[in-house]
């Protein structure tokens, strides 16, 4: 058994927090290599038998789970910023395009 195992989930949780501190503040290269950790983690924390109260896990996996879901919340808004913006520069690029045809 992981005598660490406690911390593995602490640290997990951690991962988490920093996970949505960096996506708050659009660091998303940050966020995609803590999530690389933080996946290790919780591969190795789920592969051996639970230590942990049940409270506890539960509650962890909730607050891991309402942080994941603002994660994603907030990347989706960069992502159709993104998009919004790929499209106008399009719509610019038409526009050029079409001027010096006439030219």
């Amino acid at each position: 058994m992981n005598k660490t195992q406690p911390n593995n989930f602490s640290e997990i949780i951690s991962l988490s927090e920093q996970m949505l501190e960096n996506a708050r503040l659009h660091n998303w290269d940050e966020v995609t290599s803590i999530e690389m950790e933080r996946k290790q983690l919780m591969s190795d924390f789920f592969s051996h038998p639970m230590k942990l109260q049940k409270v506890r896990l539960v509650d962890g996996i909730r607050q891991i789970l309402e942080k994941d879901r603002e994660i994603v919340r907030l990347g989706s808004a960069k992502r159709e910023e993104l998009q919004t913006a790929l499209q106008k520069f399009q719509r610019g690029k038409d526009a050029v395009e079409a001027y010096s045809a006439v030219g």
